[in-house]
């Protein structure tokens, strides 16, 4: 049972159109990078705390980035397994774009606060980490590849409703 699982989830995974394959893995680049340092308030004697995405002042906002992560992921993971997900299967594209979107303001939101000169220490101390430049660039790929399987997804719609018509036409 759990070996066929594996190779029908691996078997889905390869006959995904290479958007879907990127939309699939920067949702999981961006799960994994809130639990990586999202930020760092250490002085130059080193005195100070480095925070989690999902950790420190900012926590909800990495909880909703994550959330809007788990949503895009599961949403491509389940039809390889032969489930849906709420129904949001047939336009990959667009929920990945859309939930890029949002994780993308929330970072904005996020990153405005945290380097705020009112927030914890002076600026000059203050540094971003490598988390939070993977949750960028996942958020990037994920709206670029949905954007593209979007497109691709519309064309087809079309190219299959004009076949309907044609097919109405003859009968």
């Amino acid at each position: 049972l759990i070996m066929s699982l594996t190779q029908r989830v691996k078997q889905g995974f390869l006959r995904l159109p290479l958007m879907k394959k990127v939309i699939l893995t920067s949702s999981a680049a961006l799960m994994v990078s809130t639990v990586m340092p999202w930020y760092d308030l250490r002085n130059s004697f080193g005195v100070g705390d480095t925070y989690l995405g999902i950790q420190g002042p900012l926590f909800v906002i990495g909880f909703l980035v994550l959330g809007c992560a788990v949503v895009s992921f599961f949403n491509m993971f389940f039809p390889l397994m032969g489930r849906q997900f709420f129904n949001l299967r047939k336009r990959g594209g667009s929920t990945a774009m859309l939930l890029g979107g949002q994780a993308l303001l929330l970072l904005l939101v996020a990153n405005s606060i945290f380097y705020h000169p009112d927030f914890g220490a002076s600026v000059s101390s203050k540094a971003t980490r490598f988390g939070m430049v993977i949750a960028f660039a996942s958020i990037g790929m994920m709206i670029i590849a949905g954007w593209i399987a979007r497109r691709k997804e519309s064309e087809e719609g079309e190219a299959q409703t004009a076949a309907e018509d044609i097919l109405e036409e003859t009968t």
